[in-house]
């Protein structure tokens, strides 16, 4: 009985070990299902922005701005040691002159008011390749850090093969916030300097070519990059001997194949991307220039009045004149002749100004349209202008009353 019993309670303790062995399958079996997908089959989706570009992952701080126009551009040179591949038309990239949008820098006081004009929240440091007057473009990025604080956002462009350890630590000195790579896609050696940039806390990004021609390179320098680099944004302004849609899916493929390596991707095609920035750069500047009877239109020009003197009206040297001649002498006429305005035309407070800038007066147009005669009487030029809010106040149309 007892051995009977012995072997009952080994069978039936043999059983109760079996048990387990069963369920630490199944367990196992679902441990193995529970795991995350791999980067290759993670799914990833394109968006469209409200600006009409296109993005994988989160939105590059410079480009948003960008979009949204709140950036000054602040052209450092045009030296360079590489021809910048999307500026070749640019007159300025034979020049060593600095500009802030529109304006040719003459002192640094230039580069503060015009950002201040333009409401700009960031810059975008460019050339030529800035980085070859480095004495400048330190300069000019501790300026603006030191006139808005460290929250004023800065960023440059520049090409890889001019990186170096030491350059890299100068820009890091003066805070910049993010630094954007043109890499040489024919020079995958130059590609390792991504591991020297990635040692500093600012963000990465790099541009490419929308070529479709390029896409296997482009796929390598991603491999390549892979946790070096924050975004990778495609431009597509040589892309002209190529079919839009080619274009597109190609770009479309590759952002793709970038979310999947974990860097985020933008696409905004040129054509509206220089008509957007732009656009949204001249409505905020507008907003914060025109005068109490100016017109702010909705691509960002200002309709109004002008008053011209015979000897001052607008041609192609206009801004050469107003360079050579003498100004002081000028604005005591100027001053003159608003005030006999002024009465001809019954004017209120605020209806007639003097254009220190561009010599001339301005003026409420509808006051200016009932008044055309008398101006006339006085030897003046009336006239409607529509022109742009930059500093060079580039005309769009000008109709003489």
């Amino acid at each position: 009985m007892g051995a009977k019993k012995r072997n009952k309670a080994k069978k039936s303790s043999s059983k109760a070990s079996a048990k387990p062995k069963k369920k630490s399958k199944k367990a196992s079996k679902s441990k193995k299902s529970s795991k995350r997908p791999s980067r290759a089959s993670k799914r990833i989706s394109i968006k469209k922005t409200k600006h009409s570009s296109f993005l994988v992952g989160d939105f590059p701080k410079s480009c948003e701005l960008s979009a949204e126009g709140k950036v000054l551009n602040l052209f450092v040179t045009g030296l360079s040691q590489r021809t910048h591949p999307y500026e070749v038309d640019d007159p300025r990239q034979i020049t060593d002159n600095s500009w802030a949008n529109e304006l040719k820098v003459q002192n640094k006081k230039d580069i503060v008011d015009e950002s201040k004009r333009s409401l700009a929240e960031a810059a975008s440091i460019t050339g030529g390749d800035p980085l070859t007057r480095m004495d400048r473009t330190t300069g000019f990025i501790k300026l603006l850090k030191k006139e808005y604080s460290d929250s004023f956002y800065v960023f440059l462009h520049t090409f890889l093969d001019s990186v170096t350890d030491l350059k890299l630590h100068r820009l890091a000195d003066v805070k910049l916030d993010e630094i954007v790579f043109y890499p040489d896609l024919d020079n995958p050696r130059s590609w390792r300097k991504f591991g020297l940039a990635r040692n500093f806390p600012w963000k990465i990004g790099m541009v490419v070519p929308a070529m479709p021609a390029f896409s296997d390179k482009i796929k390598k320098l991603l491999d390549h990059s892979q946790g070096l680099v924050d975004y990778i944004v495609f431009n597509d302004c040589n892309c002209s001997s190529v079919s839009p849609s080619s274009v597109k899916d190609s770009v479309f493929s590759l952002m793709k194949y970038a979310g999947k390596l974990g860097c985020a991707a933008y696409y905004f095609p040129s054509a509206k991307r220089q008509m957007i920035e732009m656009r949204n750069r001249l409505k905020l500047r507008a907003s914060n220039s025109a005068r109490s009877f100016d017109k702010v239109t909705s691509s960002g020009t200002l309709v109004r009045g002008a008053i011209y003197l015979q000897s001052m009206l607008p041609c192609e040297d206009y801004h050469i004149r107003l360079q050579t001649i003498k100004k002081n002498e000028y604005l005591k006429r100027l001053y003159r002749i608003k005030r006999e305005l002024n009465m001809a035309l019954k004017a209120k407070f605020g209806q007639i100004e003097v254009d220190r800038d561009n010599m001339r007066i301005l003026a409420d147009q509808n006051l200016l349209k009932k008044g055309a005669k008398k101006v006339k009487a006085l030897n003046l030029v009336p006239a409607l202008v529509e022109e742009y809010p930059t500093s060079d106040n580039a005309q769009a149309q000008i109709k003489y009353l």
